[in-house]
């Protein structure tokens, strides 16, 4: 009767044990699915520099994000407006389009349809006189003179 009283017992908690181990996590899905885990789960991306940082390079690699990105207005002018105010992401961004052939001419063509943008230009371009010889360089004017 004691031996099987142990049997049992130890059966027990053999069943027991294996139970508890074989409780499964939860699918990302189903983390995500809670609104309070989704807002805890990207505000840690967020906060966390490496996981922010291939968060980053997850997006720019997919098409549909990348659109998203693009088509989010205020997004853009937030981009725009800290590239203004801050001398470092101004000279970051102006220096990845300046290497973009085809942005750097559909950006000129467009600000050559503005007449003050035009003036402003002129203005640039004679107090900085090394700046018309590199838009000759970089092909920004079509390879023609703006003062014909």
């Amino acid at each position: 009767m004691n031996n099987l009283k142990t049997i049992l017992v130890i059966t027990g908690l053999i069943l027991y044990i294996s139970s508890c181990s074989q409780r499964q996590n939860p699918s990302v899905s189903e983390l995500l699915n809670n609104k309070s885990q989704q807002v805890s789960i990207m505000t840690y991306i967020a906060n966390n520099h490496q996981m922010m940082t291939n968060m980053l390079s997850h997006m720019t690699d997919n098409g549909h994000a990348m659109q998203m990105m693009m088509q989010n207005g205020p997004m853009m002018q937030g981009v725009m407006n800290m590239a203004e105010k801050d001398s470092i992401s101004g000279q970051s961004m102006m220096n990845m389009m300046m290497q973009q052939q085809g942005m750097m001419n559909m950006m000129m063509s467009k600000m050559m349809q503005n007449p003050e943008m035009i003036k402003t230009m002129m203005n640039m371009i004679s107090q900085n006189p090394g700046m018309m010889k590199m838009m000759q360089e970089k092909s920004m004017m079509g390879g023609k003179g703006m003062m014909h």
